[in-house]
């Protein structure tokens, strides 16, 4: 299993994504696994961002959907499909505006969202 990202959330906490179905949050002192957040049917995910106000958690899969997930619980608030024409390298959130994301890929397009 290999890391695609690490996003640190605060000095004692981690976020970490594997070439797998589930994002990892961690603890920085023990190492240990917090809470899980984990796709439905298995969708690996390629990449993920934190949300402004670590209030949601966005992670893209291998299949082009967009996860949503509440931070705090886990709980799956939204999913879209096909979010890009091809695989997605990339997806970031707006550093003013909460819920504005973008996202690029290979189709050398950058698509922009309010989920």
């Amino acid at each position: 299993m290999s890391v695609n990202q690490v996003i640190v959330t605060s000095e004692q906490e981690v976020l970490v994504s594997t070439e797998c179905n589930q994002v990892y949050r961690m603890s920085t002192a023990s190492g240990k696994v917090q809470s899980v957040y984990q796709s439905n049917n298995k969708e690996d995910f390629r990449c993920i961002a934190l949300g402004k106000r670590q209030n949601y958690l966005y992670g893209v899969t291998k299949n082009l959907k967009m996860y949503v997930f509440e931070f705090a619980s886990g709980k799956i608030v939204n999913v879209s499909s096909e979010i890009a024409s091809k695989d997605v390298i990339g997806v970031a959130t707006h550093p003013h505006r909460g819920g504005h994301l973008s996202v690029w890929g290979f189709d050398n397009a950058v698509g922009l969202f309010r989920p």
